[in-house]
């Protein structure tokens, strides 16, 4: 669940409010309070950026993703979801 207010003044990325448990997210080893800042070769600057991804994301595909994390970059893995709410 992306933090709508953003991740603070001068950054971009989405800020991860929560991650649900047993999610494509959490199965990568996302984390709440991770900054998503690239997902399926593309850099997640905003909301906006996040939901194009997954719009064009289909069930079982395969995506790098990176996070940023105590302000080091983290990359993994994701499996996109069947639902709506992938991440």
């Amino acid at each position: 669940m992306p933090d709508y207010a953003g991740p603070g003044e001068g950054k971009t990325g989405v800020l991860l409010a929560s991650v649900r448990p047993d999610s494509p997210a959490e199965k990568a080893g996302m984390r709440r309070g991770d900054i998503l800042v690239e997902l399926d070769g593309r850099e997640i600057r905003d909301v906006n950026d996040f939901v194009y991804v997954l719009r064009r994301a289909r069930p079982g595909e395969r995506a790098r993703a990176a996070v940023l994390r105590d302000g080091e970059r983290v990359e993994m893995e994701v499996v996109f979801g069947e639902s709506r709410r992938r991440m």
